[in-house]
């Protein structure tokens, strides 16, 4: 048995979960309370008589079978404007209604041609300064100087986008098996264009080692050779070009 507060103006009664005996005060029986003997039949009961349409709060619009839009499963709706099944299938409608005009930063945005790959991606903010498609090709792309960037792009402007920087095949290797790499690779004339700048001329131009000017002139040698046994087509630019110039250059290539 359990006691509530005073015997003198309690009144007994029986939990309506476990059915033991309880002493209720008459205040709280006027209110409705005093029903049960503990939280834990106090909450056993709410799961059963308080949830799905006996709850009081229970709204039939905030409750109704709805189809996922993600996965298509069956699922019923706790709030009025939930349209997938589970958090994660949420987050994958969020991020769909967020790409291309569905961006909150959308402003039009333009195509661009990634300088590695050749792969066209799209920019949503024209002004962002985004030259590659992906960390990936950034990577790659970061063994570019500025002034090879900027012989690429004027050469872009003659030969087409299809130009490839830092090109390699499995038979352009040195004499260690390393692979070599070809600055600018014109796929559709054959033609591999080469930047050499200062490091090309000038021993210990980047490096404190004396003889580095040796081993770039053979690399560069070795590259010609087996371009040549491929029939590749050589083209070795230097110096502060400008647009007329690198034309000039390409004339015999057109």
């Amino acid at each position: 048995m359990i006691l509530l507060r005073s015997h003198r103006t309690a009144t007994a009664t029986t939990c309506q979960v476990c059915g033991c005996e309880i002493w209720v005060e008459p205040n709280q029986l006027a209110k409705g309370e005093g029903k049960f003997c503990s939280y834990a039949c106090h909450g056993q009961w709410n799961s059963i008589h308080n949830c799905g349409p006996a709850h009081p709060t229970y709204n039939p619009t905030r409750h109704e079978q709805r189809v996922c839009m993600i996965c298509n499963q069956p699922f019923q709706a706790s709030e009025p404007k939930q349209q997938t099944c589970s958090s994660a299938c949420g987050q994958k409608l969020a991020g769909s209604h967020r790409q291309g005009e569905a961006a909150y930063n959308w402003s039009g945005g333009e195509d661009r041609t990634c300088p590695i790959c050749q792969q066209v991606f799209h920019v949503l903010v024209p002004t962002k300064r985004q030259v590659y498609c992906s960390k990936h090709c950034a990577r790659k792309g970061s063994r570019h100087s500025q002034y090879q960037t900027r012989v690429y792009t004027l050469v872009c402007a003659i030969l087409g986008p299809q130009l490839i920087m830092e090109q390699t095949f499995d038979w352009l290797r040195s004499s260690r098996g390393r692979n070599l790499y070809l600055d600018i690779f014109d796929p559709l004339r054959n033609l591999a264009i080469e930047v050499d700048g200062r490091q090309h001329f000038v021993d210990g131009c980047f490096s404190s080692d004396s003889g580095s000017l040796q081993a770039t002139q053979e690399r560069d040698t070795l590259k010609a050779q087996l371009l040549a046994a491929h029939n590749i087509r050589l083209l070795r630019v230097t110096g502060n070009l400008t647009a007329m110039a690198v034309n000039r250059l390409l004339t015999p290539f057109l």
